[in-house]
């Protein structure tokens, strides 16, 4: 049990729910909520693209490189930091081009999974 879940059972409630009125994470209902969630029922679901895997141009030295080139500086909300993403702009990870590739931090990269035109147009003007 999770130390979250052991602070709940002590307290004898969860939010959301009355007070003994635990909700049981089964394994099955584990299971179920993961299939709901996997492949083409995914809401970022994008034709089995996460499932292909990168070229072999895509080195650490390339990510390196792209970070050192963005000053260690996410490109959204400007926060530096040597451990950050590298995004693929056009969400094609085939494309190594410099110019397809931005540093996120894992925040920001995780929000451009949503309204991806939005996002690709978004960098590409930030880029020229």
């Amino acid at each position: 049990m999770s130390e979250r879940m052991k602070k709940w059972h002590k307290m004898g409630t969860a939010p959301g729910f009355k007070k003994g009125n635990i909700p049981n994470f089964t394994p099955e209902w584990k299971r179920k909520l993961s299939e709901r969630q996997m492949g083409e029922k995914n809401h970022a679901w994008k034709d089995g693209l996460s499932k292909k895997p990168y070229p072999l141009e895509w080195t650490r030295e390339l990510t390196q490189s792209i970070r050192k080139r963005d000053k260690f500086i996410c490109q959204i909300c400007k926060k530096h930091s040597k451990n950050l993403d590298v995004h693929h702009i056009d969400y094609d990870k085939q494309n190594c081009n410099l110019n397809n590739l931005i540093t996120l931090c894992h925040s920001c990269h995780s929000k451009t999974n949503f309204s991806r035109e939005d996002w690709t147009q978004y960098f590409q003007k930030k880029l020229k």
